[in-house]
Parts: C-alpha cells; structure tokens; sequence
C-alpha cells in the first residue's frame, strides 16, 4: 500500500482469485504510483495487467544475476545438497548435505550450490541460485504450503510451462526433470540489468 518501483519481483500468492480483487485493484491503481520495470514471471504480469497497470515483458528474479559478481569457491564436490524452506528447518534440519537459508555466510551458501551435482530445494531461491550458477535443481514439495504460486512464475519465465514437485529426497535424487534453456537464462540475465532502475539513483 505505497508507491513503488517494481524490479523483478512477484506476487506469492494470487490475489484474482479474492472476491475482493476488483476493490484491492482500484485502491492500487488510484492511489498509488506504480512503476514496472521487470517482474519474477508471466504470471506476476497477468495480475498486474489485470490491476489496470502498465507491465513490461521483462522477466526474471535478481537472485540470477549472482554470478555477475561473485564467484563461487569450488568445495569438495557433494552428489546433492538440500536447500530447506525456511519454514521445513526443523523437518530437515538433521539431514544429509543440508544448508540454511538463514546465516551470515552467504558465499559459503553459494559455494556448496556451486559444488553440487543436484540441488534439492524446497526454496525458491535455493533452484534460482542453483540455476544461475548453471547447476541442476530440483523442487522439492514443501509441505507448509499447497499454493506453488511463485514457484510457477518463476519457471513459466524460464521456459518450463510445466516442472515437477518431489515429494522426498529420495524420489528428487532420481526424478526426470527439465533444465532451463541457458540462452534464454542468459536473456533473462541481461534484461534485467538492461531494465535496472539506476535513474533512481542519481
């Protein structure tokens, strides 16, 4: 309920399906300024075209631009790590190759992303961060939840109309499932920079 500067964000849920969409739409739209540079996914576009806003066809989440500065460290190389929600922490806080979302130590974070031959995540940010880094990724169910929202913005942008949900780590470590297309990874890349909002800070 403010102004904004969107880039590269998205919705969590999707509010079109409230009985009070048409009024949260109309509170937005006339009293609050908006200004759509990129957003996560297709789907986050559709909500906002819906809400009466102007949005662009630019897509993608910021976490890929990660590679463009830093460069991960190359660990002892794991078959899988297991990149927890942070609500599921508790769930699989004991298990075999797991790391926090939550700690001081971000490169430490990537790197064991980096040197990965899977990523297993129930978190969005744990595959986007795989994925970047060109590494395979894939969604693990997270039981807290039941709407993959974000999820689907997320890979619809990426090509995947259609991704799976593993239900344990035993069925990730042998699922089928599609990796994204690194030309348009490396599209996504550039329009976000491209479409970065740096007149704000000059």
């Amino acid at each position: 309920w403010q102004d904004a500067t969107i880039w590269g964000s998205g919705f969590l849920h999707d509010p079109t399906t409230s009985k009070l969409f048409k009024e949260y739409a109309f509170m937005h739209r006339h009293f609050h300024k908006t200004d759509v540079r990129a957003v996560r996914g297709p789907e986050t576009r559709r909500i906002l075209l819906k809400m009466g806003f102007q949005c662009p066809e630019i897509y993608g989440d910021p976490a890929l631009l990660f590679p463009y500065f830093y460069t991960p460290q190359r660990l002892e190389k794991k078959e899988y790590v297991l990149v927890s929600h942070f609500n599921e922490w508790e769930k699989y806080s004991k298990k075999e190759n797991v790391i926090a979302t939550f700690n001081n130590n971000w490169k430490a974070f990537v790197d064991k992303i980096y040197s990965s031959e899977l990523v297993v995540s129930s978190s969005l940010h744990g595959v986007i961060l795989a994925e970047a880094y060109g590494r395979p990724a894939v969604l693990l169910e997270n039981t807290a939840t039941t709407d993959y929202f974000k999820y689907q913005d997320y890979y619809t942008a990426t090509g995947r109309i259609n991704f799976p949900i593993a239900s344990s780590i035993n069925e990730a470590l042998s699922i089928h499932f599609e990796k994204p297309d690194n030309d348009l990874m490396k599209k996504l890349q550039q329009d976000l920079l491209s479409s970065f909002p740096g007149d704000l800070y000059e």
